[in-house]
């Protein structure tokens, strides 16, 4: 299944950039619950209702180098819950950032997975599990964007 979203951070693409390509811990880990840095991963609460338990999961994401593609960063990812991983997909994104206008910088996931548990899997996704999946991308989205305007509101004074 594909799953796409974005949001729009109201920072120039250059200061988010900077944020981005200084590397996870700087835009990631004020979502996160817990960080590792043996395995390069941070364990985040992933729902669509933000940290709500029973409407979130931890997730283990694993974030990769940023790669400039001209005006765009692309920065791969990958989601994996933690407990309980047959009943819930794996995630494989791409993070871009991309400018707009001035002074404002799209950013957006663009992800796929498989939804578990074979053909009822891809049933219960079709049904209501992939509303859900685009919910949870839309609220990490809204968090990482607010993490990186509130970084850039700091370095632009």
């Amino acid at each position: 299944m594909l799953i796409q979203d974005f949001v729009y951070i109201d920072a120039p693409v250059g200061v988010v950039g900077r944020r981005l390509a200084a590397g996870a811990e700087g835009w990631l880990t004020p979502l996160a619950a817990r960080a590792s840095r043996q395995d390069g991963t941070l364990e985040v609460r992933i729902g669509p209702a933000g940290d709500v338990p029973m409407l979130s999961r931890t997730t283990k994401v694993a974030v990769g180098s940023p790669v400039e593609r001209g005006d765009t960063i692309v920065i791969p990812m990958v989601w994996q819950a933690d407990g309980m991983s047959a009943a819930f997909p794996v995630l494989w994104a791409d993070l871009e950032v991309a400018p707009l206008a001035d002074g404002e910088t799209q950013l957006t996931l663009l992800g796929r997975y498989d939804p578990p548990l074979g053909a009822l899997g891809r049933q219960l996704d079709r049904l209501l599990l992939h509303r859900i999946a685009q919910a949870s991308v839309r609220c990490f989205l809204e968090g990482v964007a607010a993490a990186l305007e509130t970084a850039a509101r700091i370095e632009t004074g």
